[in-house]
């Protein structure tokens, strides 16, 4: 196994994942494959399972677009509630629901990059499988941590805590594996 490969290396790891380029050498025009397609330069490596391709796409990578789907869905909730207290941007303070529910979308957007980071590390370096997993769990727990804000600032707690959770263990998988890979690309391990 050849482990961890830069985009540019040369020979291609997988000669079906090269991308075919026309350049001109010494003058004459050949095919040469210098780049792979982005998702084929990992080999499995990892501890469970490693990088495991999900046929018909990249699971991580829909997970990804339905959480920026939720997002703005929260979004348009919190332009319901400004129609709904008669409040004009860019005033964000008002009646406490309202308040909740701009706070409950902030905290949202201020979580979404580190989901992102988490989630893709652990597709692409432990198992995509486990991370598309952990992006549903995820948005779940988004919602129940969203709804449960707009009710009541305590009764968000359950969806906070499984956030927490399901980010740890998508940070942790990931790490393992860009460990993993590290020690098997450098040391043999």
């Amino acid at each position: 196994m050849a482990g961890v490969t830069g985009v540019l290396d040369d020979p291609p790891c997988f000669p079906q994942a090269a991308l075919p380029v026309d350049v001109l050498e010494g003058g004459k025009l050949t095919s040469n494959y210098p780049f792979r397609a982005p998702h084929d330069s990992l080999e499995s490596f990892a501890v469970v399972g490693g990088a495991v391709a999900v046929p018909g796409g990249d699971a991580s990578s829909e997970d990804a677009l339905n959480g920026t789907a939720i997002e703005g869905y929260l979004a348009r909730r919190v332009g319901r509630s400004r129609m709904a207290y008669n409040i004009v941007p860019p005033v964000v303070t008002g009646p406490p629901e309202f308040e909740r529910t701009f706070r409950a979308h902030q905290n949202c957007v201020e979580f979404y990059p580190l989901f992102l980071v988490s989630m893709w590390t652990c597709g692409t370096f432990f198992s995509e499988v486990i991370a598309a997993a952990g992006g549903l769990v995820y948005m779940v727990a988004r919602q129940m941590y969203f709804s449960g804000y707009i009710t009541s600032p305590k009764k968000r707690l359950p969806g906070f805590i499984l956030n927490l959770v399901v980010l740890g263990i998508l940070s942790l998988l990931g790490s393992i594996g860009v460990l993993r890979g590290i020690l098997y690309k450098y040391f043999l391990i």
